[in-house]
């Protein structure tokens, strides 16, 4: 994995890879996370040399951390609690980005509600951020899942408030028709972008993994401290590094495919033996210099938050 990354900073230099488009308008939820400033410096096309071409970003902070500073090319940083103005905002946007674990689910709500209400005459879409963790009772297929598997996904108990969120993005720009058909509006897209556990550019992007790291970095000398196992950790960890996930962002946004047919798409790493739990572990015990590591039993395992991307 690699170092962290220095988030309170802007890159001298926009990435001229990205978005060329005629300046769109984008809505960031926790702008000023770990997320939110990857994604803007992958969609931040400042370089083109007319000032109308720009996209331009707007957002609110992370819910989780409203301390640190958001990039310096967003222009406005709004909040749910000034409803108005964070209302107009919202809907002058041409697209909107929402992250479920640095917003609020009331916000969420709200957000979608407007969105379906919302009856535009330019191209819009709204994108949620998920998680795998929607997917964590789910029986495993002889094969690996797909996205149209979506219907069929158990959340864990804790995380079936975000499923129902899921839901209400995917069908937020569907228009009932008074019969069991929808027809989707004709400038309107939603998709749910289910992550795996974020890696890269820090280990602050997935607090599981945080924890091992620090762990690890105290030595697993104490109990306390010690690296573990759940079971033989054969289970694979559906993972995605943060810079392949900010490029599938870009790549939605860009070529805006059929919402109906592709409004569920699976973010995460291709499946290989280097997913698993135990080979989780073992690099990073390994890269920090831990020579044991402890399996326990699936109910031994010290807090939830650990015990959940372990299911």
């Amino acid at each position: 994995m690699e170092g962290k990354q220095e988030i309170g900073k802007d890159a001298s230099q926009p990435n001229q890879k990205n978005i060329e488009s005629s300046g769109l308008r984008i809505f960031i939820s926790g702008c000023n996370s770990l997320l939110g400033y990857n994604l803007i410096e992958e969609l931040r096309n400042d370089h083109i040399e007319d000032e109308g071409k720009s996209n331009l970003f707007v957002g609110t902070l992370d819910s989780n951390d409203s301390t640190n500073p958001p990039p310096s090319n967003v222009k406005r940083v709004v909040s749910f609690h000034k409803l108005t103005k964070f209302t107009k905002v919202l809907l002058d946007c041409d697209v909107i980005i929402y992250n479920i674990q640095t917003a609020e689910p009331d916000e969420i709500r709200y957000v979608t509600a407007k969105f379906r209400e919302s009856n535009p005459e330019r191209d819009k879409t709204l994108i949620l951020i998920s998680s795998v963790l929607t997917w964590g009772q789910t029986q495993p297929n002889s094969s690996a899942f797909t996205d149209k598997d979506f219907p069929m996904r158990i959340p864990l108990v804790s995380k079936f408030e975000w499923k129902l969120i899921e839901n209400d993005v995917i069908t937020a720009c569907r228009i009932s028709n008074g019969t069991d058909h929808a027809s989707l509006h004709a400038h309107k897209r939603s998709y749910v972008l289910c992550a795996g556990l974020i890696y890269g550019c820090g280990e602050e992007c997935e607090e599981a993994f945080q924890r091992f790291f620090a762990r690890a970095w105290n030595g697993g000398t104490r109990d306390e401290d010690q690296l573990f196992c759940v079971g033989e950790g054969n289970n694979v960890i559906p993972t995605i590094h943060i810079k392949d996930l900010t490029i599938m962002l870009c790549k939605l946004i860009a070529k805006k495919p059929d919402s109906q047919e592709y409004p569920y798409i699976l973010a995460v790493d291709k499946a290989g033996a280097g997913q698993t739990q135990l080979a989780i572990v073992e690099s990073i015990a390994k890269k920090l210099g831990i020579a044991n590591i402890k399996k326990i039993k699936r109910y031994d395992i010290p807090d939830i938050e650990t015990r959940e991307w372990t299911e």
